[in-house]
């Protein structure tokens, strides 16, 4: 599928001039290869590296791990995982530090990079800020030259104050842009929410939809969110009727249903970045009430699997950052990753994510010189451009450390989740 062309659709560059506006508004209310012999591609992009032994994404994928190459006798490059695997950030986090040991260990079997073994090393934080403290200091008194992070911005930011640059950090699953900062080295491992909360509204208007609600936290990601989406989907001509708030502990929205039964007339979507559990409740709440808008939700339904709540979530729409093809490499990362381990990766996206995470940081340390420097490597990660991932092609580039990539519309329908639409990158 490509990017739609339907009423209120915008070409890239007006999409991207929509997001920095959104941004700025919700901030003040906030207060090719080289001729020279001695240079070869580097492991994943088209910038070239001072070696004769770049291995490319090709000759990890064809590692076979009963078989592997010799093993590489340089120093290994270690990257850390700052891994939230509690309740929460397990939903990201939990195949992520599957997929990004899984990604070091083929890019190992394969002889290594520049002659160096891959290994990632695990530190679960607990969803804690100040585990996560502990965490990054353990990784970077174990020598580590990179570091994956979690999910939200209360546990990056705490692990930010800790690195302080010395190594790169990027965040596998968090959206929240107040992590990106290339001058601190530290990159979203996605693109952010506000694209990902004006695309949502841009496919709001696209359908027809006039009037919409949302439900929020207040604060970063599930108060973000849906502030952008208003802002969007108002800009576009649309009425956001209200804005209904819970906690990540409430099990009932029998009040926020019935402020919405009350309202002259229902509204045409319901926006949220809620999570699935909580989704569970709310739908048929919904349904019960004779309410059923459609559902347009941020990429929390990926990360905690919507659709498995079965025929509640039958039409709804969800953002996400990939979708496997059986032409693409997610879905052969995703085979290859059950093959060999005898267990599927749990989500769609965030498991690949993580091995895009690893390739990023190989690219850049092969950009270096394989030089084992955290800062050095950190440098190299601002000038990926084009790079060659799982889930397609990233540039940090220009960006100040936010993956510019196309971004995905999925629906569940049948059970089954299918892509509605790709939106390509700014």
């Amino acid at each position: 599928m490509s990017r739609r062309n339907k009423p209120f659709g915008r070409s890239a560059r007006m999409r991207w001039f929509t997001i920095v506006a959104v941004m700025t508004l919700l901030m003040a209310a906030c207060s090719s290869e080289s001729t020279d012999d001695t240079t070869t591609t580097s492991a994943a992009t088209d910038t070239t590296v001072p070696s004769a032994e770049a291995a490319t994404l090709d000759d990890w994928m064809a590692a076979d791990l009963s078989a592997c190459a010799e093993a590489p006798t340089g120093e290994p490059f270690l990257i850390g995982y700052a891994a939230d695997l509690s309740e929460v950030g397990g939903f990201a986090d939990g195949p992520g530090s599957e997929g990004a040991k899984y990604m070091a260990e083929l890019i190992t079997c394969a002889g290594g990079i520049g002659g160096h073994p891959v290994e990632v090393i695990v530190q679960d934080i607990q969803g804690d800020p100040d585990v996560t403290q502990r965490a990054a200091s353990d990784l970077l008194d174990a020598g580590v030259q990179a570091i994956l992070g979690p999910p939200f911005a209360d546990f990056g930011l705490p692990l930010l104050q800790v690195v302080g640059g010395k190594v790169p950090v990027i965040f596998v699953a968090s959206t929240e842009p107040s992590l990106a900062d290339e001058n601190a080295l530290s990159f979203l491992g996605t693109f952010d929410d506000p694209r990902q909360a004006t695309e949502a509204a841009l496919f709001a208007r696209s359908q027809g939809d006039e009037t919409a609600v949302t439900f929020s936290i207040p604060g970063p990601y599930f108060g973000y969110n849906p502030a952008t989406f208003t802002a969007v989907f108002e800009a576009e001509g649309g009425t956001v009727l209200g804005d209904y708030t819970f906690s990540m502990e409430d099990s009932d929205f029998s009040t926020q249903v019935n402020a919405i039964s009350a309202l002259d007339a229902p509204p045409d979507v319901l926006y949220t970045a809620m999570l699935t559990p909580q989704l569970g409740v709310l739908i048929p709440q919904m349904k019960a009430a004779g309410l059923t808008p459609t559902y347009v939700f941020a990429d929390a339904a990926d990360a905690t699997r919507v659709w498995d709540l079965g025929a509640d979530a039958e039409g709804v729409y969800f953002t996400t950052h990939a979708f496997p093809s059986p032409d693409n490499r997610m879905q052969e990362f995703l085979d290859k990753f059950e093959a060999d381990t005898g267990a599927p990766l749990e989500t769609f996206s965030f498991g690949s994510l993580a091995a895009d995470a690893v390739i990023l940081m190989a690219d850049a340390f092969a950009r270096t010189g394989y030089e084992l420097d955290g800062v050095a490597i950190g440098n190299a990660l601002k000038e990926a451009s084009n790079v060659t991932v799982i889930t397609g092609r990233v540039s940090y580039a220009g960006s100040n450390g936010v993956q510019q990539k196309p971004l995905y519309i999925v629906q569940v329908k049948n059970g089954e989740v299918v892509l509605v639409e790709v939106v390509d990158a700014p």
